[in-house]
């Protein structure tokens, strides 16, 4: 039953394109800051120690390989250049990954795009990371790094309506903690 609820959020979730954004990010209501609050993304889990010089030397030796421009994205983003991220991202995301699953090439590039503003953008990528999440051996979780970040693009595109209904399901997960249900009253509060 979680399964067809969950499924059918996502439809919502990942169906049209969102919202024009509010220009330089204005006109949230309380209710979408206090959500967004909720959803603020943490500190990059393990950044990367590979210099731009050297993730550049490898994509220039394998110049088709998918994890190497992945890899310059991830350096360029640390190093502050996230236009070059976000170019980088985006060529991974053509070329056929080998150890990089396809749904984390999306989050990243997502995640660049929304520092630069990109919000519709970032909001079209989170949507592919996650429809191409490898749900046969893996379900999304409500903390999840991607379901957070489609979460927080929906409102942040004034969506909270299908942020809640996206949410809502894996957050009523009989594992899920505490948080996920304090996430979606937050949701449920905002789509009001």
């Amino acid at each position: 039953m979680i399964r067809l609820a969950a499924a059918a959020a996502c439809s919502i979730a990942l169906g049209a394109p969102g919202h024009a954004a509010a220009p330089d990010g204005a006109g949230y209501s309380p209710a979408e800051q206090a959500a967004l609050a909720l959803l603020a993304p943490g500190e990059i889990a393990n950044p990367t120690e590979v210099s731009v010089a050297d993730a550049q030397a490898v994509v220039e030796t394998n110049p088709r390989d998918a994890d190497a421009w992945h890899q310059l994205g991830e350096s360029l983003q640390v190093a502050g250049d996230l236009q070059g991220a976000v170019e980088a991202y985006r060529k991974a995301t053509r070329l056929p990954p080998e150890d990089i699953g396809r749904a984390y090439l999306h989050r990243d590039l997502a995640e660049a795009l929304e520092q630069t503003g990109d919000l519709e953008g970032a909001l079209a990528a989170a949507r592919v990371s996650v429809r191409t999440w490898p749900v046969s051996s893996q379900e999304l979780f409500c903390m999840g790094a991607e379901v957070m970040l489609l979460t927080r693009l929906l409102v942040e595109n004034h969506d909270a309506k299908g942020a809640a209904a996206f949410f809502r399901p894996l957050a009523e997960a009989a594992d899920a903690p505490q948080d996920c249900r304090t996430i979606a009253e937050a949701l449920r509060a905002a789509a009001q």
